[in-house]
């Protein structure tokens, strides 16, 4: 019952509990502030959760690889590094060995996506700048001046047009149709 004013002109009940309230308010967020920022510290500063991290990235980061998504992939992949990085960095005597391999594993990872990456580069820049041309020892002069080429390379060959077989080749296949089908063998001799 302490909501409502007394009568007497010299006790005011509701001014001091609004500022008891308003301080007690001010107290209790100050306080979950200050228990808030040390379980963050602490939980920063602790090797296995680092480690932990840097492990589920590398674990994502392969997924990604799996998947060809080698640009997403590698930045999981970098990530990882910078928090094994880390953690050799703070924390050098935790774990040592495991820490090592990780990384050593994270590393190699790294190195395999920018590999892939580089290939695709040069795959999509030789399809960008069409075949190239012939060795100088394919081409020879005719009578007329004009350069013939002797042979194709087998990625400018037309469809359908494969190099005759030889003699060898089609003596094999015969005789391999003959040794899978006996009924035919009798007929031809």
């Amino acid at each position: 019952m302490q909501d409502r004013i007394a009568t007497t002109p010299s006790s005011i009940i509701i001014a001091p509990r609004r500022r008891m309230m308003e301080i007690g308010s001010i107290l209790l967020a100050g306080f979950f502030f200050l228990l808030a920022a040390g379980y963050l510290r602490g939980q920063q500063d602790d090797p296995s959760e680092i480690f932990l991290k840097a492990y589920l990235s590398a674990q994502q980061g392969e997924k990604l690889e799996h998947e060809n998504r080698l640009k997403t992939a590698l930045a999981k992949y970098r990530f990882a590094g910078s928090l094994i990085e880390e953690l050799r960095k703070s924390h050098n005597d935790w774990q040592p060995a495991i820490v090592e391999y990780r990384g050593r594993k994270i590393g190699e990872g790294i190195l395999r996506i920018q590999e892939r990456m580089s290939r695709q580069n040069d795959l999509t820049t030789d399809a960008t700048h069409g075949p190239s041309p012939a060795p100088k020892s394919w081409h020879r002069k005719e009578a007329n001046g004009l350069v013939k080429s002797r042979a194709t390379p087998r990625s400018r060959r037309q469809p359908g047009k494969c190099a005759p077989r030889s003699i060898n080749y089609k003596r094999r296949w015969k005789n391999r149709a003959a040794i899978s089908r006996p009924h035919e063998r009798k007929r031809s001799s």
